[in-house]
């Protein structure tokens, strides 16, 4: 109403369904809007909401979203999604037009934007398996740009470093977890460190 007036009671061709479009699309929480009339003289509206994938707490003090599609999104007033925190060395700043899911090459970037393009891709990982989406609940940053993964349960922290090989290191993580942490007990060690080849630390 505020930007397109009321358009109840008029005719359909009045409605200037662009217009509404637009204002939807420029909700920083909506991903996708379709806007179309129906042959009965109906307005239908059908909105895709944009979908947190990390929380990310920067050196700034901003506090935001990376969604699943690779785009920065701001915290909700109303809404706190239950998704990774991440914290630590977080240098980029706010940037919702900035994809994190765009390819790059390593001396195109800096480090802080690809400290960020690499958080989107582990929380794309860790969303996509079951268990690793239910184990980790934090990510920290340490001041080189590498990861450390912080479980719910088990008083450790993961030192993952960078996230090249990610699959064969969370691969030799879980064999570490079914083989050795369930007979040695969760509180046995305080860090594990994934960052050598056919490794653990």
């Amino acid at each position: 109403k505020r930007e397109c007036g009321n358009i109840k009671g008029k005719t359909v061709t009045e409605i200037d369904l662009d217009a509404i479009e637009k204002v939807l699309l420029d909700n920083p929480y909506i991903e996708d809007v379709s806007v179309y009339k129906t042959i009965g003289g109906k307005l239908k509206l059908d909105i895709g909401q944009r979908v947190p994938l990390l929380r990310v707490f920067n050196m700034r003090g901003e506090d935001f979203y990376i969604d699943r599609n690779g785009f920065m999104m701001p915290v909700s007033p109303v809404y706190t999604a239950r998704v990774p925190v991440v914290s630590g060395y977080v240098k980029a700043g706010y940037s919702p037009s900035m994809d994190l899911s765009l390819s790059y090459k390593a001396d195109e970037v800096t480090l802080s934007e690809r400290v960020m393009k690499d958080l989107y891709a582990l929380g794309i990982f860790l969303r996509s398996d079951i268990f690793w989406s239910a184990w980790f609940d934090q990510i920290y940053v340490n001041s080189m740009g590498e990861f450390e993964l912080i479980p719910k349960y088990g008083g450790h922290a993961v030192e993952l470093g960078d996230i090249e090989n990610l699959e064969d290191k969370m691969s030799r993580l879980m064999i570490f977890y079914i083989n050795g942490m369930s007979k040695a007990g969760w509180h046995t060690y305080k860090r594990l460190n994934l960052k050598y080849k056919n490794q653990i630390v």
